[in-house]
C-alpha cells in the first residue's frame, strides 16, 4: 500500500510541477503575464472569503462539491493561480505526511513556499496599483470603499494560508521536526483536517489512487480529530460547524460507497432494504450534523445560506418536518435570485421526500408564480428597450449618414482598416507607450478639435491619459461608462489569444501585424497602462460586431477618416473614436 500510495504522490507532484511550469514559470515571470480579476471576480472572491468559502468553489469547509470540479479556467486569473498553486502546497504536505519516502520533498516544499510569498508580494503590489488607477476614475468626493481597501482581504487571505502552510511544513515535512502535530494550534488542526478532506474528495488536487475504503478509514481519523478540537474548544464555532459539515459529508460519502439513496434511508424504518448496521452508522453521522448545527444555530448563528441548506437537509432525512420546512423557506426567502436557490431545493435527493407535503408544494407555487410575473416583466422590458433603441438608432444612423455625406461632399475619402495593410502597420495606431507631449502634438490636437466642430462631434467623456485610453473610449461606446475598461481589455486579448489566424480580405493574418511571438504580444497587451493599438481595434469590432469610426488628427484633410468593419455587423450603433498624433484616443457623440 505504502509503494502505491508514494506512486500516486508522484504523480501528484507531476501535475504540480506541470502547473507550475504552465502559470508561473521562473521568478513568477509567467503569473506576472496572467491578468488581474475584474470587479465582479474580485467581489466574488472577497464574498467567499468573508463566508469562510473557498474563493474558487464557494464551498464551505468540510462539504463535497455538488458537481465534478471544473478544470483550471482558461484564462485564469492571478487569484486564480495563486490558490491553486496553496491548494497545491497543502495537498502534498498532506498527502507526505500520510506516508511518503521522498525526503527530497523538504527543500522543494520551502522553495514552493518561497515562490508563493514572492507571488503574494507581486499581486499585492498590482492590486495597489489598481487601486490607485481606478480612484483616479472615480468622480471628486466619491468614497468608495472597495478601492480604498481593494487589496486587503485577499492579501490579507493569502498571508494566513501561507503561514498555515509553513507550520504544516515545520509539522509534517521538516527534519527534525521543530513542532509536534499535538502541539500545533487548532486552527492549524483544522486546517490540515480540511486540505486532507480536500486531497481525498474534492477539489483540483486530488489524491487519485486510494480505494474506497482506504478513503473512509482516512476520513475516520478525520471524524476522530474534528471531534477532539470541538470537545477541547467548545466555545469556538469554526470548530462545531465544522465538525457539523463533515459529519454530513461522511453520511454522504458512506451512501456513495454502499449505494444507499436518501429515499432508501428514509424510508428505512418501513421497508428496511439495506443493512441495519449501515443504516445504525449512517444515521449517528447525520444526527451528529444536525446537532453540531442546532447547538451554533442557538448560541452563535452564522449568516451563511450554505450551512442553512446542509442543516434543513439533515432535518428532512431525520423526519424533523417543521424545522425542514422552516430552514428551507429561509434558505429560499433569503436569496436575492430565489428562483436560483429553489431550483436546488428541487434538485436535491435529500429534500425529495418532501416533495409531495402541501406546504413545499404551496412554496415552489410560488416560486413558479414569480418566475413567470419576472419573466413577463422581462419581456416588457427588452420589448420597452428595443423600441428606445430602435428610435436612438435611427437618429445615430441618419446623424452619421449625414456626416458621411458631407465628408464626401468635402472630398474626403474614408480609409477602411480591413483593407489595408499599410494603414494596420502604420504608426497612426500603432504606439503602444505613451510619447512626450509636443508642439506638434498640441496643434494636431487643435486639428481634431476643428474636425469635430466641422462634423457636429463632441467629446462623450473625459478620456484619462494613463495608457489605458482606448480601453476608456471603447468601453463608453460599449457600456456608455468608463468603469469596463478593464473587462473590455481582457475580453479583446482573450479573443486575440484564440484567433491569430483571422485573417482580412485582403488575405492577411493578424500575426502577420507582430514582431516577434503571438503569445508574448497578447501577455503584454494583457497589462494594464500598456495602449491598444490597430489589432485592439479590430478585435473589439468583431467581437461587438460593430463598425468602429475613427477621426483622426493626420494633416491629410482627405483621409483622417478611418472606418473598421467587422465580418458580421449586429449592432447597428458605430463606436465613434477621436485619435491625435500617437498620442491618445477619445470617445465622441453627436452634438445635441
Amino acid at each position: 500500500m505504502n509503494d502505491k500510495l508514494d506512486l500516486n504522490i508522484g504523480l501528484l507532484h507531476d501535475r504540480f510541477l506541470t502547473f507550475k511550469k504552465l502559470y508561473i514559470g521562473e521568478n513568477a515571470s509567467n503569473f506576472n503575464s496572467l491578468s488581474l480579476p475584474t470587479s465582479k471576480e474580485y467581489e466574488k472572491a472577497v464574498y467567499n472569503i468573508k463566508f469562510g468559502q473557498h474563493i474558487q468553489s464557494g464551498l464551505i469547509p468540510f462539504i463535497l462539491p455538488r458537481e465534478k470540479a471544473p478544470p483550471i479556467p482558461v484564462n485564469p486569473t492571478r487569484i486564480d493561480v495563486l490558490q491553486y498553486y496553496i491548494d497545491g502546497i497543502a495537498a502534498l504536505i498532506v498527502a507526505k505526511s500520510l506516508h511518503c519516502n521522498q525526503e527530497r520533498f523538504s527543500k522543494i516544499i520551502t522553495i514552493y513556499l518561497s515562490v508563493c510569498a514572492l507571488m503574494i508580494e507581486k499581486l499585492s503590489f498590482a492590486l495597489k496599483q489598481q487601486q490607485q488607477e481606478q480612484q483616479l476614475l472615480q468622480p471628486p468626493n466619491i468614497n468608495n470603499s472597495i478601492i480604498q481597501q481593494l487589496d486587503i482581504p485577499l492579501i490579507i487571505h493569502f498571508k494566513k494560508e501561507l503561514e498555515c502552510l509553513k507550520q504544516l511544513r515545520s509539522i509534517f515535512i521538516s527534519s527534525p521536526q521543530p513542532l509536534a502535530y499535538a502541539d500545533a494550534q487548532p486552527h492549524i488542526i483544522l486546517s490540515y483536517q480540511r486540505y486532507l478532506f480536500s486531497l481525498l474528495h474534492c477539489g483540483h488536487w486530488t489524491l487519485q489512487g486510494p480505494s474506497d475504503l482506504e478513503k473512509l478509514n482516512y476520513s475516520n481519523k478525520i471524524y476522530e480529530n474534528l471531534q477532539i478540537l470541538v470537545q477541547k474548544n467548545p466555545n469556538i464555532p469554526t470548530f462545531r460547524y465544522s465538525f457539523g459539515s463533515f459529519c454530513y459529508s461522511f453520511f454522504k460519502y458512506h451512501q456513495v460507497v454502499y449505494r444507499i439513496d436518501s429515499l432508501q434511508f428514509f424510508n428505512f424504518k418501513n421497508d428496511h432494504s439495506f443493512d441495519p448496521k449501515i443504516y445504525s452508522i449512517l444515521n449517528d453521522l447525520l444526527n451528529q450534523s444536525n446537532r453540531s448545527y442546532l447547538v451554533e444555530f442557538e448560541k452563535d448563528p452564522i449568516n451563511n445560506p450554505e450551512y442553512w441548506f446542509v442543516y434543513a437537509k439533515t432535518c428532512c432525512l431525520l423526519g424533523i418536518e417543521e424545522k425542514a420546512q422552516s430552514w428551507i423557506q429561509l434558505f429560499i426567502n433569503d436569496a436575492f435570485n430565489r428562483i436560483e436557490r429553489a431550483n436546488l431545493v428541487r434538485t436535491d435527493p435529500d429534500i425529495a421526500p418532501y416533495s409531495s407535503k402541501s406546504w413545499y408544494k404551496e412554496l415552489m407555487s410560488s416560486i413558479d408564480s414569480e418566475q413567470k410575473r419576472l419573466s413577463e416583466q422581462e419581456i416588457r422590458r427588452e420589448q420597452e428597450k428595443q423600441k428606445q433603441q430602435q428610435v436612438q438608432q435611427e437618429n445615430n444612423q441618419s446623424l452619421y449618414n449625414e456626416f458621411k455625406q458631407k465628408q464626401i461632399i468635402e472630398g474626403c475619402a474614408p480609409k477602411y482598416m480591413n483593407n489595408d495593410s499599410l494603414l494596420i502597420s502604420s504608426v497612426i495606431l500603432l504606439s503602444m507607450t505613451q510619447p512626450k507631449e509636443s508642439k506638434e502634438a498640441e496643434i494636431a490636437k487643435q486639428r481634431l478639435s476643428e474636425r469635430l466642430d466641422l462634423y457636429m462631434l463632441q467629446n462623450s467623456k473625459e478620456i484619462p491619459g494613463d495608457g489605458n485610453c482606448q480601453m476608456h473610449a471603447l468601453s463608453d461606446q460599449i457600456f456608455d461608462d468608463l468603469n469596463h475598461s478593464q473587462d473590455v481589455r481582457k475580453t479583446i486579448v482573450d479573443w486575440l489569444r484564440k484567433n491569430k489566424d483571422f485573417s482580412f480580405p485582403n488575405g492577411a493574418t493578424l500575426c502577420q501585424f507582430v514582431n516577434g511571438s503571438w503569445e508574448d504580444y497578447c501577455n503584454e497587451m494583457s497589462k494594464n497602462g500598456i495602449w491598444g493599438d490597430h489589432l485592439t481595434l479590430l478585435a473589439a469590432a468583431e467581437i461587438y460586431k460593430a463598425k468602429i469610426s475613427i477621426i483622426s488628427s493626420v494633416e491629410s484633410t482627405s483621409h483622417f477618416f478611418i472606418e473598421i468593419i467587422p465580418t458580421k455587423i449586429e449592432n447597428t450603433k458605430v463606436f465613434l473614436l477621436s485619435h491625435y498624433s500617437e498620442f491618445h484616443y477619445g470617445s465622441l457623440c453627436f452634438k445635441p
